[in-house]
């Protein structure tokens, strides 16, 4: 791997940075886990991290320019752009409030509340915070209404907006309209949550995902509709054309529904009921797991997981996915900076052990590493970290996982 160009790449996709240091000789052979923090839901943004512990609080860590990490402040802490190195707690998330659900955007972080409530924190240049306004936000601030009487049941954040399903199964968005991402027949802006168009007659939502500019959701008969960007196939409904509206994907195959769905930057993976996976959209590093470098505007199946196994939870994240398998394994392919191999993998790779033969309950992905919630609450996780990302009080990338 050559670290000079894989840092300009960085700077290229990210905020510029004044520089970027990253070492061979600091590769670490697999993740360290220094903190006790009990993790129940954790989430990967563009350079940083936010878990949710047993108790409902918060704790972030990683990059924090933009006050992503709802600590109270914004600006890294220590060397250059290190970040911060271990789990840190948000700012109050409201008097006797906890949160039930987390989502980490590029740069910008949401929570959903025991209430139905959502507070956001980070950038809001493009009103992703969705508070009515366009001001960075470094502790959580409670977003303006959702609607007269409605709460949220789930959130996620993309790229540069925000989506939550409703307690009646509809879809609102808001930040950055462009390309139609916001699902509202526009390309308009909006400060405030605003309601999605039609997801079909009778149709509600039960799971969503965004990506960088595009977001998709499965609807109650098991189907997937997605909108926004779609130069790489994304939607996954045939086309490369942009749609504003909500979109059916074409056929996940005969018989077959989605359970879960995860939007990566450019590419869309969705864990089928019959635990298969298949995914569409960009394939430039072999992302979509089908053996190929070709980009994909329709679901195609990834090639095997392994004799016999079949996945059980679903990440896509930038030019790479993972799945955590029924074994507690996980499986990743795509990227090779993410498996620090010399080669990207176009089919489903297996990790190696984790941690003491340890399983993997739940999985994040964001550009360049990647995290796991293990059988004992605790985390483990590798890749890239010059942000400090991997949170385990270095800022060492650490390859696949090995047992210690």
């Amino acid at each position: 791997m050559n670290w000079n160009v894989y840092c300009i790449s960085l700077l290229m996709i990210f905020v510029p940075l004044s520089g970027c240091t990253v070492e061979t000789e600091e590769l670490s052979g697999g993740p360290r886990i220094v903190s006790d923090l009990s993790v129940v839901e954790i989430s990967k943004g563009g350079g940083h991290v936010c878990a949710i512990t047993e108790n409902g609080s918060i704790s972030c860590w990683g990059w924090n320019h933009r006050g992503q990490l709802g600590i109270g402040s914004s600006g890294d802490s220590g060397k250059d752009y290190e970040g911060f190195l271990t789990p840190t707690p948000t700012a109050s998330l409201g008097e006797g409030r906890t949160a039930v659900g987390i989502s980490a955007g590029r740069i910008h972080t949401c929570a959903l509340l025991d209430d139905g409530t959502v507070s956001c924190w980070g950038d809001n240049n493009n009103g992703q915070l969705g508070d009515n306004s366009t001001t960075n936000g470094n502790t959580p601030t409670p977003i303006s209404s959702l609607g007269e009487g409605r709460s949220a049941v789930a959130i996620s954040s993309g790229g540069w907006h925000t989506c939550a399903i409703l307690d009646d199964g509809s879809v609102s968005c808001w930040g950055d309209g462009y390309n139609g991402k916001l699902g509202d027949g526009t390309d308009d802006e909006r400060k405030i949550p605003t309601p999605t168009s039609s997801l079909g007659e009778g149709r509600t939502a039960v799971a969503i995902s965004s990506g960088a500019d595009h977001t998709c959701v499965i609807l109650d008969d098991g189907s997937v509709s997605c909108w926004g960007l779609n130069s790489y196939g994304q939607l996954g409904d045939g086309t490369n054309d942009e749609r504003k509206t909500p979109s059916p994907t074409t056929s996940l195959g005969e018989g077959r529904i989605a359970v879960a769905i995860s939007a990566g930057d450019s590419h869309t993976c969705a864990l089928l009921d019959d635990g298969s996976v298949s995914c569409w959209g960009s394939n430039w590093e072999g992302e979509l797991g089908d053996g190929s470098s070709t980009h994909r505007n329709s679901p195609a199946p990834t090639t095997s997981l392994g004799d016999g196994r079949v996945a059980v939870d679903i990440d896509a994240g930038y030019y790479h996915s993972c799945a955590i398998l029924d074994d507690g394994s996980v499986s990743c392919w795509g990227s090779a900076t993410i498996l620090f191999d010399i080669t990207n993998l176009t089919s489903p790779t297996a990790t190696g052990d984790i941690r003491d033969g340890m399983r993997a309950i739940a999985i994040s992905s964001d550009f360049n590493s990647v995290c796991v919630i293990l059988e004992d609450s605790s985390y483990s996780c590798w890749g890239s970290n010059e942000y400090g990302q991997l949170g385990d009080g270095t800022w060492k990338p650490r390859t696949i996982p090995l047992a210690e």
